[in-house]
């Protein structure tokens, strides 16, 4: 009965050591594939790394061109005032050169006037030419207005400087 017994208890430990192979053998199959997916997520990390880099690189290529833009804007900003000021300039010009044209009309007209009041059937004698000043003739001098005229306009108007913006 002892033999019995015996037999009895070493085939439950030989049972047991079956369990404890089986489930060793599932352990390792655990682990092995718990490696695998280690592995993966590494690749996954490096991969997640790479493109954070890369995001990175884009958004510093994006606020340099943000800044690029920025400046580019103040320059126009700049040249557009500048603009502004140089119509208003000739604008300020048109007006005076306006009233220079009124003026010359005038002394034009006056001029005209006196020549259709002469008698027509004598002839006038000829004068020699008399240096002229030219506009300056026609413009009664005021105060507030330059003597000459190149401190009045100061520039000729060049077509060409304002047709390359």
């Amino acid at each position: 009965m002892a033999d019995g017994w015996l037999l009895k208890g070493i085939q439950d430990l030989v049972d047991k050591i079956k369990l404890l192979e089986g489930e060793k053998r599932e352990a390792i199959a655990r682990v092995q594939e718990l490696e695998r997916e280690k592995g993966q997520a590494a690749a996954t990390i490096e991969a997640l790394e790479r493109a954070e880099k890369q995001a990175a690189i884009t958004i510093e290529a994006f606020e340099h061109e943000e800044r690029q833009a920025a400046v580019t804007i103040q320059e126009l900003e700049r040249e557009k005032k500048q603009a502004a000021v140089t119509i208003q300039g000739l604008e300020r010009q048109v007006g005076e050169l306006g009233t220079l044209i009124a003026l010359a009309s005038e002394k034009v007209a006056e001029a005209l006037k006196e020549t259709t009041t002469d008698d027509i059937s004598q002839p006038r004698a000829v004068n020699p030419p008399v240096e002229s000043k030219g506009l300056e003739e026609l413009v009664e001098s005021s105060p507030s207005q330059p003597k000459d005229l190149n401190q009045r306009f100061p520039r000729v108007f060049d077509p060409t400087e304002y047709s390359t913006r």
